[in-house]
């Protein structure tokens, strides 16, 4: 059984993610280590395991296109990178972790796989929504960061897979 497309675009996000190191091979120039441990949808890290990167996605919305057999549709889909910071981090950090996010997204923002040798854009475009840092409730304390992105792509109509 096939993954569905959402499934495939929110793996490559993962993997990308995880390729956020100082160590080599770092070509692209993170500045963090938060892609030491990142997973898809994971809400309770331990402090030990920290820093760390869930990503979560949305509810996605669905656009007809007009077409002469109206069979495609387009796809919204929200997705929140969430990044987990130790306790007294402070917010140059934060800024520098969702830059380093930034960065990791840049790189391929149709986020293009290997189907039968040739390369193919999973999604036709990458918007960026918006960014910030994440306090703790009732303080000032910052606990993390978040980057949401909205990811368009096609299917056909009823079909999760392509």
């Amino acid at each position: 059984m096939a993954d569905s497309k959402e499934q495939k675009l929110i793996d490559e996000i993962v993997t990308r993610l995880q390729a956020i190191r100082t160590t080599a091979p770092n070509t692209v120039g993170y500045q963090t280590d938060i892609g030491a441990q990142v997973a898809d949808s994971e809400t309770n890290w331990d402090e030990k395991d920290l820093p760390a990167v869930s990503v979560f996605q949305g509810t996605t919305e669905t656009q007809e296109v007009a077409n002469d057999r109206e069979e495609l549709r387009i796809h919204l889909m929200p997705v929140l990178i969430k990044v987990f910071l130790k306790s007294g981090t402070d917010a140059a950090n934060a800024r520098t972790a969702i830059s380093d996010v930034f960065r990791a997204i840049r790189q391929d923002d149709r986020w293009k796989v290997t189907v039968d040798g040739r390369l193919v854009g999973l999604a036709s475009e990458t918007r960026q929504k918006r960014h910030g840092i994440e306090y703790a409730k009732d303080s000032f304390e910052i606990v993390g960061a978040q980057v949401e992105i909205e990811i368009m792509y096609a299917t056909s109509k009823f079909n999760a897979e392509s």
